[in-house]
């Protein structure tokens, strides 16, 4: 439950109980997020950055997440790289080294 901050509080106090209401924050959305998504199939769509690691976009529900957000999470595990998705994959590494201006 969220816990309710006083004007009498301690600056220590206040402290601790904004740090839990934070936590408090971050597990209800998670929660609720894994409550609409139940029973359905979706995508995480990533990117990379320059250094070629890769991060979702989604910032609560996600397999990079905290453990209470990776728990909630099963993979489906029919999909394979096909060519032409390995393809892409190349030219996005080549950009993402500098040569998206090369034929």
């Amino acid at each position: 439950m969220l816990k309710e901050i006083y004007e009498n509080d301690s600056k220590e106090i206040k402290k601790d109980k904004l740090k839990h209401n934070a936590l408090y924050s971050l597990y209800y959305n998670i929660l609720q997020i894994a409550v609409l998504f139940r029973n359905q199939t979706f995508y995480l769509p990533v990117y990379a950055d320059f250094r070629g690691r890769i991060y979702t976009l989604s910032n609560y529900l996600s397999y990079q997440g905290n453990d209470l957000a990776r728990s909630l999470l099963l993979f489906y595990t029919e999909e394979y790289l096909n060519s032409e998705g390995l393809e892409f994959l190349r030219i996005y590494f080549t950009n993402l080294a500098g040569f998206d201006k090369l034929s």
